[in-house]
């Protein structure tokens, strides 16, 4: 578990500090500024990452694997505890997929925050057949960074939330070529 909650006994996050777990080395140097989404929001990841040398298939946050014998389509979103998130406070969660046919299906990102409004890419991390992106092949994975610019938070802010990650029919799925 990563924990960036004051409970437990912790003093929770430090204001105005930025927490990476995991690297970014792998991504488009061109790219990093455009993860998460279209419209890109402002700051992009490229700006607020501590590490983007160190490559996030050799060191990650978590990675989701396809078990199964066909390619599958999987969408993961983030749900933070308390809405709206505190202001000036982003979450990003950056996905690697190494077997994407291009860097637009290889790199996605979510963001949380005030910086997401209302842009469904950028809230959400699909590997779909929707544009820009490609189902997980079978016996493949992808690699997830977190990053967490805290901005003035207090210590006592809670940042924690609920990570879904689902696969199979994008029937529920964020529909990120949809007009919002």
């Amino acid at each position: 578990m990563i924990d960036f909650s004051s409970t437990g006994g912790g003093e929770g996050v430090n204001p105005n500090s930025t927490y990476q777990v995991g690297g970014l080395g792998e991504f488009d140097s061109q790219n990093i500024d455009l993860v998460p989404g279209d419209p890109t929001v402002k700051p992009p990841v490229g700006q607020v990452a501590i590490d983007t040398a160190t490559h996030i298939s050799s060191e990650y946050a978590f990675k989701v694997m396809n078990q199964t014998d066909s390619p599958k389509a999987i969408e993961v979103t983030y749900n933070a505890n308390e809405e709206p998130f505190p202001d000036g406070t982003r979450l990003f969660l950056v996905a690697y997929y190494p077997e994407g046919d291009d860097n637009s299906e290889q790199e996605e990102g979510l963001a949380v925050g005030a910086v997401a409004d209302s842009n469904a890419k950028s809230a959400s991390i699909i590997f779909d057949d929707q544009q820009y992106s490609t189902p997980i092949g079978s016996g493949k994975q992808f690699y997830v960074t977190i990053l967490v610019d805290v901005g003035g938070a207090d210590t006592s802010t809670d940042l924690g939330g609920t990570l879904t990650v689902r696969a199979g029919s994008h029937d529920d799925f964020t529909n990120a070529d949809a007009e919002t």
